[in-house]
């Protein structure tokens, strides 16, 4: 049977996970918020003070499901895993390879080579994207030098001087990565790549991904067989998962960067929701990712919401209105039919600023009701009438 190979994420705290016949139950306030079958998960990450049940513990590696533990701020403390798969041959080989320089500088090539390729994809991208909000000729000469240590590293064999490329290339990189932001400047501000601790909150929001992302990579090697700890760019230490951090080279502008910075750019993340310590490091919120989909996307909130509700069953949403469209596409590809619509604004002069949304599961699609607008505040500051009587406050 085809396994989906997903992965969930708890972030709300004190959340239990407990095994209900052949499926994850999900229980939050002595509520159940989801019930999820062994056959579609990979792993389970749980942030914070979550609790997980000695039979859910006993079940998940029979099912090959990786359970990690990390702090709410995305610190790895534990896992728990079934048997390691794969054969012995496959790993014999890993290990001679690893033994070898020039097999390993031959691998590690193609990890460095993959890396500057999309991080000069995403540099490129901003020129296309926003050319005329940031300092093209800065993120032109970056470009050009991915370009040159791309070719340098295709011709080059020697491992270290791989590395060299690739530190030299990072570097020219990050240089220019402010100019990426292009919303939020003041209060999201990047002067280098800095980490144990981050020291600002683009550090922070990078670190805290890349580790959600090495976490993806560890499980990926586990699946085939491969042991995560030996890796061929990357030497081998005591405690690091060598093979994982390869393998995490390629995708981290990609898909973490990218991720960073389009939370900042479309202001679904703001300074406020990051706290400061005394020895000046800067952790993310536990609310800032439970609220703004770094640890689960809208199509996973919804897939849940389907696999949770009965037929006739009804989900209630508050949502950003630019995002509309994608939210009902969303819901009727989890057979969510959208009955009730409306806009809520903050004054009766002022765009609206969340979308209220009800859908019905299996429902016909046709027959939405689009309300009236809910308005906030009156002219003189002060709650409307409607508002009053929801937040019972009547006059």
């Amino acid at each position: 049977m085809q396994r989906f190979l997903n992965t969930l994420y708890i972030t709300t705290q004190k959340t239990y996970l407990h095994k209900k016949g052949e499926a994850v139950e999900v229980v939050a306030d002595r509520k159940v918020l989801a019930l999820i079958p062994f056959i579609t998960l990979d792993s389970i990450i749980c942030f914070g003070n979550i609790f997980v049940s000695p039979f859910l513990l006993g079940a998940a590696p029979k099912y090959n499901i990786t359970i990690s533990f990390l702090t709410e701020t995305g610190k790895f403390l534990a896992r728990v895993q079934g048997p390691v798969a794969g054969n012995v041959l496959l790993r014999k080989e890993q290990y001679r390879i690893s033994d070898d320089k020039e097999k390993s500088a031959a691998l590690a090539k193609y990890f460095i080579i993959g890396k500057l390729a999309n991080q000069k994809t995403v540099l490129q991208r901003s020129l296309r994207d926003h050319g005329e909000k940031i300092d093209a000729k800065r993120i032109q000469d970056a470009v050009a030098l991915l370009g040159s240590n791309i070719d340098k590293a295709e011709k080059e064999c020697d491992l270290d001087a791989l590395r060299g490329i690739e530190g030299d290339a990072s570097k020219a990189y990050f240089s220019v990565f402010d100019e990426l932001i292009i919303s939020q400047k003041d209060g999201f501000k990047f002067e280098g790549r800095n980490r144990r601790p981050p020291l600002d909150a683009v550090n922070a929001m990078l670190s805290y991904v890349y580790t959600l992302l090495y976490h993806d990579m560890i499980s990926a090697l586990e699946c085939v067989g491969l042991d995560p700890a030996v890796g061929f760019m990357h030497r081998d230490r005591p405690g690091r998962l060598s093979l994982a951090l390869d393998l995490a080279e390629e995708f981290r502008s990609f898909f973490a960067d990218r991720l960073v910075l389009s939370l900042i750019n479309r202001n679904e993340v703001t300074p406020e929701q990051f706290e400061k310590t005394a020895s000046g490091a800067v952790s993310m919120g536990a609310r800032a990712a439970a609220r703004h989909e770094i640890t689960a996307t809208l199509a996973d909130t919804v897939r849940a919401a389907s696999f949770a509700l009965r037929h006739g069953g009804r989900l209630a949403m508050v949502h950003l209105p630019e995002r509309l469209g994608e939210i009902v596409l969303a819901l009727h590809a989890e057979h969510l039919a959208v009955k009730r619509l409306r806009m809520v604004q903050p004054r009766a002069d002022r765009a609206p600023n969340h979308v209220l949304i009800e859908a019905v599961k299996g429902a016909a699609l046709a027959g939405m009701r689009h309300e009236p607008a809910l308005i906030v505040r009156d002219a003189e500051g002060n709650y409307t009438e409607e508002i009053r009587r929801i937040y019972g406050q009547e006059m």
